[in-house]
């Protein structure tokens, strides 16, 4: 018998009481089916008759948040049942990003919000001025340097690539660690990893954002009854503005290691072009996203669910216009102050990646993979 959700379960505070309640909520979902057509969060929570920690954390990352299941559902407050299933998963998707971090010590900086990436900011990027202060003086930070290497005048190659090296090390670790717990908790086996077409068929939703659309009128974002496509063309232009500025980054390494080209380079080079268009892209992106977070329904997701977007928006941001900067003063006297102020954001973003929401593409990617696999073993055929 589906039960009515107790007052003591409204708000659920740990996390043995959020997993009963995931699951009294599923359930009430798998009872009705009303939007089993919707996306693919609710044929995958078919196939479930109860639902484990890794269950829901599969479930939660599947979803996009559209909110389209909210705005159809007959058994929201006051009724009863006060289902509630974007809030339900946005903070389920938390707590997988918490219990698949590693070491598990620094889960706590998932805490963290805009005002804490700030402190972070200020800290790094007076940690540079001060060591930029014992190797040189700060005052050479505002000489004009122009041509071929004068980012490398600034600050040396070594200081810039063995750190930035170590740190996408490290990220790559962490990344690889949590993304193997999040598939061991779907029941899918270690070589499905491996499964070529299912990567094929999730990169295709990923690229398109297909689920984003809910029953195909779009997000319910930031609008409760309206839909509108806004959403997904901001994070089309966030996702593939940051593609482009990876891209200009690797065309960058092939221009310096195999031409014998140091940076700067042309306005119409290759890695210029690629991290103007990206940066643009970006900047444009997230705020499009800032201000439909902020004039989103808070109710529909937790306040720390809110916060890791708004840190991760903010970081992306500051990385892009230091970015842009710096290409506009690159032959002025204010290059190497720019430079500075870049590299800091850059790492700052580099610090949080594995302990924000960029986690969130990892974690949604492979559940897009689990999804096709299961669809292809023919147990759903939502198109």
């Amino acid at each position: 018998m589906i039960r009515a959700v107790p007052d003591s379960m409204a708000r659920p505070e740990d996390h043995a009481t959020r997993l009963a309640e995931a699951d009294r909520q599923l359930t009430v979902c798998n009872a009705c089916r009303y939007c089993e057509d919707y996306c693919a969060v609710f044929p995958a929570a078919e196939l479930r008759e109860s639902f484990l920690e890794g269950d829901v954390a599969y479930l939660a990352n599947l979803c996009h948040d559209c909110r389209a299941c909210y705005q159809a559902c007959m058994y929201t407050e006051p009724h009863d049942f006060a289902i509630n299933i974007p809030a339900l998963l946005a903070e389920a998707r938390i707590d997988s990003y918490e219990r698949n971090s590693r070491p598990r010590w620094l889960r706590a900086a998932f805490d963290a919000g805009p005002l804490a990436l700030a402190a972070l900011t200020v800290a790094v990027l007076g940690a540079f001025l001060a060591l930029y202060a014992i190797f040189a003086e700060v005052d050479s930070l505002f000489e004009q340097r122009t041509g071929e290497g004068s980012f490398y005048e600034v600050v040396s190659h070594a200081a810039m690539a063995v750190p930035a090296l170590l740190l996408t090390g490290f990220i790559g670790v962490v990344a690889g660690v949590g993304l193997l717990a999040f598939w061991r908790g779907t029941g899918a086996r270690r070589r499905d990893l491996l499964d070529l077409s299912a990567w094929r068929v999730a990169l295709a939703e990923a690229g398109t954002m297909k689920w984003m659309q809910g029953s195909g009128d779009d997000c319910y974002y930031p609008s409760e009854s309206m839909p509108s496509p806004v959403r997904r063309y901001m994070h089309h232009l966030v996702m593939y503005g940051f593609l482009a500025t990876f891209a200009a980054t690797v065309a960058a390494f092939v221009a310096e290691f195999l031409f014998h080209q140091m940076p700067p380079y042309s306005v119409l080079s290759v890695p210029v072009l690629l991290g103007l268009g990206g940066g643009v892209a970006v900047v444009v992106g997230a705020c499009g996203l800032l201000v439909l977070k902020a004039r989103s329904a808070r109710h529909l997701a937790p306040g720390q669910a809110i916060d890791l977007d708004l840190a991760f928006l903010i970081s992306l941001l500051s990385v892009s216009v230091t970015g842009l900067a710096l290409l506009v003063l690159r032959e002025s006297s204010a290059m190497g102050a720019a430079l500075i102020v870049h590299l800091a954001t850059v790492a700052v973003l580099y610090l949080t990646a594995p302990y924000g929401k960029f986690v969130h593409a990892i974690y949604r990617l492979a559940a897009l993979v689990r999804n096709a696999q299961e669809r292809r073993a023919g147990a759903l055929h939502l198109q």
